[in-house]
């Protein structure tokens, strides 16, 4: 699917944007999921306000934080002590594996199940 890539890539970029919003404001910023699964959209948010916002995946599957959001410190750090993983996969399946990583440090990268394993950390 078409799809898994650009779903991967939107949080990896969302992220990245969350990161330098929290340094050029001197503050915390949020990504959120919107409902239950990142899979559902997610947004950007200052306080109460919305910087970015993605809308619900179509045929796109995600696993991995069951966290609700993340928090960018205006240190560019986050505020969880291990690395966090999201995995998104086409729902029909073959289609390599995209996921987004960010460290403690709150630098995200975005990996690919090249081997189709199921473990993007190996390639």
């Amino acid at each position: 699917s078409q799809r898994v890539r650009p779903a991967a890539s939107g949080l990896h970029s969302d992220l990245t944007y969350a990161r330098a919003e929290a340094i050029k404001r001197n503050a915390q910023v949020q990504v959120m999921r919107d409902a239950a699964a990142w899979s559902s959209g997610w947004s950007v948010r200052f306080g109460g306000t919305a910087l970015r916002s993605r809308s619900s995946l179509h045929a796109v599957a995600s696993t991995g934080s069951p966290d609700g959001s993340i928090t960018y410190n205006p240190d560019d750090r986050v505020e969880f002590l291990a690395a966090t993983s999201f995995n998104f996969s086409a729902e029909a399946g073959g289609v390599s594996m995209r996921c987004v990583v960010v460290t403690p440090s709150g630098r995200p990268a975005l990996l690919i199940d090249s081997n189709r394993n199921g473990n993007c950390q190996d390639g």
